[in-house]
């Protein structure tokens, strides 16, 4: 360790033969493509190294965000249980069943900001409302309307909720109106990434999922999670390998199914150049079956047909399964 401390530059093979020469361990490259960083505090050379902070991310992972899952990552901290007390932050992904994916173990969201300065970054409404009723918003109707701006998926419904918001507190309406509605509201979210989140609940329900290990110290903990993750992503493959070729993932099927049955109050007409009219509970909408866009933009969001989309897919003799973004 000494040798590899002096020269941390080490080219890999070099580094292998010496380890061999010394222990007759055959040392292996295995998940090329890893990335860990460790940062110590040492303030004078006879003392010894005390840890700071870690950073792990196997290439797998990443891999395996990149190849299947959603362009959305959620990043929250916990506390760690034990004696040595510290902050564990992760970044989860989204698969494509929107199931939580962990990516790593990772920094603050200030470095988030600085590494990917174009990237959408968004606010979890359940911290948002939290700040929001500890400010002295508080009540069952702004609880509600905060909800109904965040959850909507056109800019005229968040402006009628925050509208309604303003009549009935002032205050609140002036708290929300100095958030930018782009982090919080659907109906500002752009379309790339394909999902409708406005909370951050996969990160922490990673965060719920190995809590027996925060109390641990930082080897036996991250070794903990390694092992939990590991068995994991078998289990998940296991599961795929034994879905039907061309078969959706449950989560999104019973979405898919819910908005089939709402397309069965929907009335379609069809208006030219693959465009229809579709009205549904007295509202009325413009579909693009060829641009896979509709004036609720909730297909637009979350790349699932919306009921309005289905009913124009149906009449066009589609298959709905076949209009769900990739």
């Amino acid at each position: 360790m000494d040798s590899f401390r002096n020269q941390p530059n080490l080219p890999i093979d070099v580094l292998k033969k010496q380890v061999k020469a010394k222990w007759n361990v055959d040392a292996h490259e295995d998940n090329v493509g890893s990335c860990l960083i460790l940062m110590v505090e040492r303030p004078m050379p006879e003392v010894p190294c005390r840890f700071q902070r870690l950073y792990v991310s196997f290439a797998a992972m990443k891999t395996g965000f990149l190849q299947g899952c959603r362009p959305v990552i959620g990043v929250d901290a916990c506390f760690s249980k034990g004696r040595y007390k510290g902050q564990l932050m992760t970044a989860v992904g989204r698969d494509a069943n929107n199931s939580m994916y962990p990516l790593s173990i990772v920094g603050l969201v200030p470095s988030l900001e600085q590494v990917c300065p174009t990237a959408e970054h968004r606010t979890c409404v359940r911290h948002l409302y939290a700040n929001f009723r500890s400010a002295g918003h508080k009540g069952l109707l702004l609880k509600d309307l905060l909800w109904t701006a965040a959850s909507s998926y056109t800019q005229t419904d968040f402006h009628y909720a925050m509208e309604e918001m303003k009549k009935v507190s002032e205050p609140a309406y002036d708290y929300l109106a100095k958030n930018d509605p782009s982090t919080w509201c659907r109906g500002c979210f752009n379309t790339m990434a394909k999902s409708d989140l406005v909370h951050n609940n996969c990160v922490e329900c990673f965060n719920s999922w190995i809590l027996k290990y925060r109390q641990l110290t930082i080897m036996s903990m991250l070794e903990g999670i390694r092992n939990k993750l590991m068995r994991r992503y078998v289990r998940k493959r296991e599961l795929i390998a034994a879905m039907e070729d061309g078969s959706l993932g449950p989560k999104i099927m019973a979405k898919l199914e819910k908005e089939e049955d709402g397309a069965s109050h929907c009335w379609c007409t069809y208006a030219g150049e693959g465009i229809f009219k579709v009205e549904c509970e007295g509202k009325r909408v413009a579909v693009s079956v060829e641009g896979r866009t509709c004036g609720c933009r909730k297909w637009d969001v979350t790349g699932i047909p919306c009921s309005h989309a289905i009913s124009a897919i149906l009449y066009h003799g589609g298959n709905p399964i076949d209009y769900l973004s990739d």
